[in-house]
């Protein structure tokens, strides 16, 4: 008897060791889940937007090379990969079709299509900038995921940032090239400049496109 009282003794004691340690552990569990729900819905808000953003990145970078006639096979095989993973609002299965014809061609008709349809360097084009409402409302709560994935995510915002800088340069000497009172020298001056931020924007724009790449496979 006294073995059994003993040993109910120490079950009870067990017991009540187990309901207090579950009692203090259960806000800490409970976090958890939480924490992971929120990672999960995060990330997938997060995802969406720059699998949206990274398209209109390339969009303007292959629309930058196409104004100056310097695409060619790799980057041709660049946006049609980016195009291939998209199956978003603006997904076209013509572009994928056209790009896939294109591909089939030798380099040197490739090089010869590009130069043929370089647009007039005076030709304006409308631009707008990138924005990531969702990324920005979450920065606080980047911190959620690895390091390497915050410091992507930051890197993309640092970078858009720029981007955006650059798009603004653009509409300011567009619309300096309105002013009536320019000389031909200054009209060219300002032409020049809003070419080379032409230039500068498709070059940003695909590496901002890459890095959002990057930011995408590390998930």
């Amino acid at each position: 008897m006294d073995l059994v009282r003993e040993m109910s003794i120490s079950q009870g004691i067990v017991f009540l060791i187990l309901g207090w340690l579950f009692g203090l552990l259960s806000p800490v569990i409970v976090d958890e889940i939480r924490r992971r729900r929120q990672a999960a819905q995060i990330r997938s808000a997060i995802l969406v937007e720059l699998t949206e953003v990274r398209l209109k990145l390339a969009s303007t970078a292959f629309m930058m090379a196409m104004r100056y006639g310097t695409w060619d096979r790799p980057m041709l095989e660049w946006i049609k990969s980016i195009f291939d993973l998209y199956s978003g609002p603006y997904a076209d299965p013509e572009i994928i079709r056209v790009t896939t014809e294109m591909l089939s061609h030798p380099d040197a008709d490739l090089s010869a299509i590009a130069k043929h349809g370089k647009a007039p360097l005076h030709k304006a084009l409308s631009l707008r900038k990138y924005i990531t409402p969702v990324l920005d409302s979450q920065v606080a709560n980047v911190v959620i995921f690895s390091s390497g994935t915050q410091n992507l995510l930051i890197e993309i915002r640092t970078q858009l940032a720029f981007l955006n800088e650059i798009v603004e340069q653009a509409k300011f000497f567009y619309q300096k090239s309105f002013d009536s009172g320019l000389s031909p020298k200054n009209y060219q001056i300002i032409q020049d400049n809003l070419n080379d931020g032409y230039h500068k924007l498709g070059e940003k724009a695909r590496s901002v496109a890459d890095l959002v790449t990057k930011c995408l496979q590390s998930w």
